[in-house]
């Protein structure tokens, strides 16, 4: 059984290994570190369940690249900050060319996220 057959196609797929082939676009992580990235931001996010990041999901945004603040604050924000999508700069730029699409709205927000944005 396709253990990715549930999975909405709205959503990118899964590819814990995105610099073996860069063609395609990708979520750069497996599936259970996607649920419980969104597990924790959720959490995260709510007034009533501030805290500390988890141990567990440091190595996460460390393999991802990702400023720890700067997440919360995209995912709080992501309207005023993004639209569409949130992403490394090259994927971001690659997206826009697929789509036929000139314009990107974010790339503060992406210089501010993303440890090395232009990777």
């Amino acid at each position: 059984m396709d253990k990715y057959a549930n999975q909405p196609s709205q959503l990118l797929p899964f590819d814990a290994h995105p610099d073996e082939d860069d063609t395609q676009i990708t979520l750069p992580m497996n599936f259970t570190d996607y649920l419980t990235l969104v597990e924790w931001t959720g959490q995260a996010i709510r007034d009533d369940k501030k805290g500390a990041i988890p141990a567990h999901i440091t190595p996460i945004l460390q393999r991802l690249a990702i400023d720890e603040k700067e997440w919360l604050m995209s995912v709080k924000h992501f309207d005023s900050r993004f639209y569409r999508m949130i992403g490394k700069l090259s994927c971001l730029q690659q997206a826009c060319r697929q789509m036929g699409q000139s314009w990107l709205k974010g790339l503060g927000a992406v210089k501010a996220l993303y440890i090395n944005p232009t990777n």
